[in-house]
């Protein structure tokens, strides 16, 4: 009910180039992480040009814990699958550089939230990093930067750009997200 109003009161315009997919549709992979709800694992689809190009794209895909769905307590499940639900249709309308672009959904109704064969998952962009990894990366980028700035001219007192770089970088990040 919950998305479903979602979607009718947003301005946000939906992006029209995200699929609708079956479970079957979905090479499940190894875990990569796990919440208090939601499970997060890598996959690939089994889609006809992915089998063309023999080069499966990886994705992250999102479903409800085995865990909630098998405890009693209906609340917290009805809680998780709406926070779920709600996630998914908001990023069906984001597009961004700097948000994760969601590429499906499970089709059929979202009511049906669980983690089994069936239930509802979306799948999303597959990050090689964490923010934290990627700014250490931008961090070394910068030491290297400054560290061949050094080797070029080494008499001059060079005031480090890098640090500015690594600060527009980061602010642009954070402004964009």
């Amino acid at each position: 009910r919950y998305a479903e109003a979602f979607d009718s009161a947003t301005k946000l315009k939906k992006r029209n180039d995200i699929q609708s997919v079956e479970w079957n549709d979905v090479n499940l992979g190894p875990l990569l992480g796990q919440g208090s709800f939601a499970s997060v694992y890598q996959v690939s689809l089994a889609t006809e040009s992915c089998k063309q190009t023999k080069q499966s794209k990886q994705y992250a895909l999102k479903c409800l814990t085995a865990k909630i769905v098998e405890e009693e307590k209906k609340r917290a499940l009805t809680h998780a699958a709406t926070d779920m639900a709600l996630e998914a249709k908001l990023l069906q309308h984001l597009s961004h550089e700097n948000i994760i672009q969601v590429h499906a959904v499970k089709a059929g109704c979202i009511l049906k939230s669980t983690c089994e064969p069936g239930g509802f998952f979306f799948i999303m962009d597959y990050c090689e990093s964490t923010l934290a990894e990627q700014i250490e990366t931008w961090k070394l980028e910068a030491k290297q930067k400054r560290r061949n700035k050094c080797f070029l001219f080494p008499r001059m007192k060079v005031k480090p750009s890098h640090d500015i770089s690594l600060w527009n970088r980061l602010q642009s990040s954070a402004l964009g997200i």
